[in-house]
């Protein structure tokens, strides 16, 4: 991605999914992100043989019909199902809507998934016969229903989002679970376009998490022989980026991941478990479970710190933290004043949760997680020397440490994760629900019924239409 300077008409790099100009850029960034105008880009070919003849009527006198229907030529499936399950949130039975939930799944090849949904049309509205007649197109499909085991190792190999330490790793996660649900050896390259690379590090992942598999990425560029999407090669593999936001295979949402048959996927978009589990097939293990519950396992599964960063945080709670207990809590500042609009509040709801907590456990420490020299102030205004943090890089301006000048980038990534683990060990967490650093808190353990505290909107239980806006 380009610099900061030249990087007004791209997504911004906090992993807000608006444009830069629109975010961190300008005051204007509290403002719902657009579509570009003009002449929009079609990042994935449409083919017209998709197994059913008409996706709808694109010229349809119904709006919605049409609008969806456009969305699925152009290739923009995630749009599509941002518009469709918003319909569906507000009827379930609605039957026109459940079959364009089988057009997009048939876009994507999800043939199983498209006849439960054309079928779903048909209970709902048994008298139409539109959905009758998608089913009996896809019939033959059905039969022939590719056995990916069959195909030898697949791989899916997880570039850098590029955006925040935790932002990243949540994009890591979302890969998981299309690596779980297609059965592909997941290996991850975090190449020089992570926030939280240093020089001369091949893959900036290891620095603070175990490998995912014993593949390394460069394996895969020597031996790859088929490769999706198109524009990587094995020659470009283990570039920092290809295209990702713009051009031929640009914001290839995790739809479009889950039917591929190459033995060597690519993912450098963001998807999140909201979008992708409603296509877990009803025999998979984590068929039925919540975004909440799979992404506990996902983690309890895959994200194991390095030795040297688990030794670091037994050391700083040895010394630091009493074994009588601490109250931890994640108060977030710099850039997220632009993202989010209840900050404010949040942060002063915060305090009569954590009043609460402390006049209830009079002898807790305050284990405080901040990126923000001002609410650390303020903090030790309020708690005195019961507040304990880590001596990690902090600022006073609205801009997030990730995109300051720093003398180790990787050890920046460190800090956060440091911080996050010793929260993580605390016997009460209070965080922000619309924080990446927060929302893993809460899924680096199990805590006990009413232990970890979100404030505000849940990240993951929250879609971003920003990122498809295209």
């Amino acid at each position: 991605m380009p610099d900061m300077a030249e990087s007004r008409n791209e997504l911004c790099r906090c992993g807000s999914g608006r444009k830069f100009k629109k975010c961190c850029g300008a005051p204007a960034a509290r403002r719902a992100p657009s579509a570009p105008q003009g002449a929009t880009p079609q990042p994935i070919p449409y083919e017209p043989d998709l197994g059913v003849e008409r996706f709808g009527d694109a010229n349809s006198s119904d709006p919605f019909e049409a609008h969806v229907s456009q969305l699925i030529r152009r290739g923009n499936l995630a749009m599509a199902l941002l518009h469709v399950r918003d319909r569906l949130a507000r009827s379930a039975q609605d039957a026109k809507a459940l079959n364009m939930l089988g057009w997009i799944a048939c876009a994507a090849g999800l043939w199983t998934h498209a006849a439960r949904h054309f079928s779903s049309a048909i209970a709902a509205n048994p008298r139409w016969s539109a959905p009758q007649r998608n089913l009996e197109r896809i019939a033959h499909r059905l039969h022939a229903l590719p056995t990916p085991a069959s195909a030898g190792e697949r791989f899916l190999l997880i570039k850098a989002w590029g955006f925040g330490f935790w932002s990243d790793v949540s994009h890591v996660l979302g890969q998981l679970l299309v690596a779980r649900v297609t059965m592909r050896t997941p290996v991850v390259h975090w190449g020089t376009n992570s926030l939280f690379h240093d020089a001369p590090s091949e893959n900036a992942w290891t620095e603070f998490f175990e490998p995912l598999s014993g593949t390394h990425p460069s394996e895969l560029a020597a031996n790859a022989i088929d490769i999706w999407p198109p524009k990587w090669s094995r020659e470009s593999l283990l570039a920092p980026e290809c295209q990702k936001n713009r051009g031929p295979y640009s914001r290839v949402a995790g739809i479009w991941t889950l039917a591929r048959s190459e033995r060597v996927l690519v993912s450098d978009f963001f998807a999140s478990l909201l979008e992708l589990t409603p296509w877990i097939p009803s025999e998979h293990p984590l068929y039925g479970l919540s975004v909440h519950a799979i992404a506990r396992e996902l983690v309890r599964d895959h994200l194991r710190p390095t030795t040297a960063v688990a030794a670091a945080v037994s050391e700083f709670c040895a010394r630091q933290l009493p074994s009588t207990g601490y109250l931890a809590v994640h108060a977030r500042g710099s850039d997220k004043a632009l993202e989010t609009r209840q900050l404010d509040s949040i942060n002063r709801d915060c305090f009569a949760r954590i009043d609460g907590a402390l006049a209830a456990h009079h002898d807790w420490p305050l284990f405080l997680m901040t990126d923000d020299e001002r609410i650390l102030a303020e903090y030790r205004v309020r708690y005195g020397d019961r507040v304990v943090t880590t001596a990690c890089t902090r600022t006073r301006t609205d801009q997030g440490i990730h995109y300051q000048s720093t003398t180790s980038r990787a050890q920046l990534g460190r800090e956060v994760l440091i911080d996050a683990l010793v929260a993580a060990r605390a016997d009460a967490f209070i965080g922000n629900g619309f924080s990446n650093a927060s929302v893993m808190v809460g899924y680096l353990r199990e805590w006990p019924e009413g232990a970890c505290t979100l404030l505000g909107s849940h990240l993951f239980e929250t879609p971003n239409p920003g990122l498809h806006a295209w």
